[in-house]
């Protein structure tokens, strides 16, 4: 039977109207691509840098100024290394042991990067509320004056910058600190907070990955925390 004589189910697909086209609503191609209207070969390639072009990508318009910019890249550097001891990176180094292919250890890495900047999205939900403006007072759960040398030398990066944000007088943690800059700079919302988070994790978890001894699981530690087999028989109660 061909598709032309095959009858057509009665269900919520078959039966609805749906257009024939999918709509490109971010970047379009064509001569030259444009993204949000700006052309990326001949306006944004020439005279933009990676990290504007990204604002523009998320924000749908490009920084006011250059020093917008270099604010964002300074927070994202803060957020960007991943040790081996990190979801992130420990997952991409175990598929490289395993002879992944380099496509799945990258795969791999976004996706459990993704998954790690949701957590910690949700979980610093009242701390964004604050730096909204939704909650008048600091959150007190995201204090944590051990982290004071890591927060100053960011608060020095971004003041030399001519930026002080509220938050550095509120002994807040590094990765606060971090999120409530960027929700200042207008990266208000999850969507743009968790691919921030990716982007700026991914080369480091990826160099871990990639560093590991590929096909060779024998070097990993799979005995750790030490462990023995027990026969279920000799567990039950008798």
């Amino acid at each position: 039977m061909s598709d032309a004589t095959r009858p057509r189910g009665d269900g919520p697909v078959e039966a609805g109207p749906w257009p024939d086209r999918l709509a490109a609503r971010a970047l379009s191609l064509g001569g030259s691509p444009r993204l949000r209207g700006y052309d990326v070969q001949r306006d944004l390639a020439k005279h933009y840098s990676l990290v504007e072009v990204v604002w523009l990508a998320l924000l749908g318009e490009l920084p006011a100024s250059p020093r917008e910019a270099a604010l964002l890249e300074r927070v994202l550097l803060f957020l960007a290394p991943v040790t081996v001891a990190e979801a992130p990176a420990h997952a991409a180094a175990l598929a490289q042991h395993c002879r992944s292919s380099a496509a799945a250890v990258v795969g791999i890495a976004g996706l459990t990067l993704a998954q790690e900047g949701l957590w910690v999205v949700e979980a610093h939900a009242d701390l964004i509320g604050w730096a909204r403006g939704q909650i008048a007072e600091f959150p007190e759960a995201f204090r944590r004056p051990e982290e004071a040398a890591a927060v100053a030398r960011l608060a020095a990066c971004l003041a030399a910058l001519d930026h002080r944000g509220p938050v550095f007088a509120e002994r807040p943690g590094l990765v606060g600190a971090c999120l409530a800059t960027l929700v200042e700079l207008g990266f208000d919302q999850p969507t743009h907070l968790v691919t921030l988070w990716g982007w700026a994790r991914l080369p480091c978890a990826l160099a871990e990955g990639f560093a590991a001894p590929a096909g060779r699981l024998s070097t990993y530690p799979m005995d750790l925390p030490r462990f023995v087999y027990e026969d279920p028989d000799d567990t039950c109660p008798k």
